[in-house]
């Protein structure tokens, strides 16, 4: 078995042809941090599957993980102006390669000492514990696949850096699970074919939860909360049970603060749009009577739950996915319209709009625009 180490940023494509070993590989590491790095294979794992297994003697204070590396699909390239495009001749100063094309870019965990199909390679982090010894610290990598074997040589500096731990550190980072006008809880079932809000959601819903606070998340953002109707169909009130719950699952893991989920949305398929409609009816546009009576329903739902809760410290509430410039007008209303129901609140978003002054707490504005503006 050939082995190629590589760095973690270079990107490894499954149909490259093997060019030449390199084993041995240099990592930098703060304490309480990691380094990674790629390994690839000459080796095509067969339909039915391989066994692994790794073995490692890490030096005192560090941590050896090995995964699959796993290809993705690319369908487009990406544009210079928007998230993709078909035109390579207007981007092939910058992209990798033409698409469609492969890339490895997905860990799978081999816990179970089995590989799926495919070409091989794999995935290579290494953990210094806070309280490692600064220093050079090497060892070896053996992998065994099949009856092949091959070892990669290993140099680790660590830094007498010490990074904070994400619930104390002086920084906030939150990454939002959704797609625009979507939901983390509808996007968990989507990609994971789970029942929402059943036994093996709320598992999956813990692994995210671990996995986002490995990448140093200390926001999390919750699922919108449940309208309840009447026999009429009127939207009545909004079941904020579900909400609590995640709540909970995300400050027993950790998470400094959560924060509601999205209430309003304007049309997709039109970003210069200055209606926003409700999240959970988007026939009802939010300054209509119908859709200003939901939303007092819903926010006086939020204000309870934070009290009955005592969440005051570490709750705040998210609006709209990307508000734009069309609808600011819009967006600063709702803005104002929640403040005047759930006073002391502070609002957090992802914003387009640079018109936003005097209406989120937290606005998470886009490069472009902020360069822009």
């Amino acid at each position: 078995m050939k082995l190629k180490a590589v760095d973690s940023v270079t990107w490894c494509y499954p149909d490259a042809p093997f060019d030449s070993e390199n084993l041995n590989i240099s990592l930098d590491i703060a304490r309480n941090s990691d380094d990674c790095f790629q390994i690839v294979t000459d080796l095509c794992v067969p339909d039915e599957g391989e066994d692994f297994s790794y073995s490692v003697e890490a030096p005192e204070g560090l941590k050896v993980t090995v995964s699959q590396l796993c290809p993705v699909g690319v369908k487009f390239n990406s544009s210079k102006k928007f998230h993709e495009t078909r035109d390579f001749e207007s981007v092939k100063d910058f992209v990798t390669r033409r698409a469609p094309f492969e890339v490895f870019d997905r860990v799978r965990p081999v816990d179970d000492g089995r590989l799926i199909p495919g070409a091989l390679a794999f995935f290579v982090r290494v953990d210094a514990a806070p309280d490692a010894a600064a220093g050079e610290k090497n060892f070896s990598l053996t992998l065994t696949v099949g009856g092949e074997s091959g070892v990669v040589r290993v140099t680790s500096s660590v830094h007498s850096v010490k990074l904070f731990s994400a619930k104390d550190s002086p920084y906030s980072m939150n990454h939002w699970l959704i797609n625009p006008g979507e939901t983390f809880s509808s996007n968990v079932c989507m990609l994971h074919g789970a029942e929402p809000f059943g036994d093996e959601y709320y598992l999956l819903v813990e692994k995210h939860l671990d996995d986002l606070k490995d990448m140093r998340n200390n926001f999390f953002q919750l699922p919108t909360a449940i309208p309840l109707r009447d026999k009429d169909g009127r939207v009545s009130g909004f079941d904020f049970s579900q909400v609590v719950r995640h709540a909970r699952l995300a400050l027993d893991h950790g998470f400094r603060t959560v924060f509601g989920g999205f209430v309003a949305r304007f049309l997709h398929a039109s970003w210069n749009q200055k209606e926003y409609y409700l999240l959970w009816n988007r026939d009802i546009d939010i300054d209509t009577p119908e859709g200003q009576r939901q939303l007092t329903l819903y926010f006086g739902g939020v204000k309870k739950m934070i009290e009955d809760e005592k969440l005051e410290d570490v709750y705040m509430q998210g609006l709209v996915d990307e508000p734009q410039i069309a609808n600011s007008d819009t967006y600063g209303r709702l803005c104002a319209f929640f403040k005047s129901i759930v006073p002391g609140v502070g609002i957090i978003d992802p914003t387009e709009s640079p018109y936003i002054e005097g209406t989120c707490r937290i606005c998470a504005v886009k490069q472009a625009l902020y360069k822009k503006y």
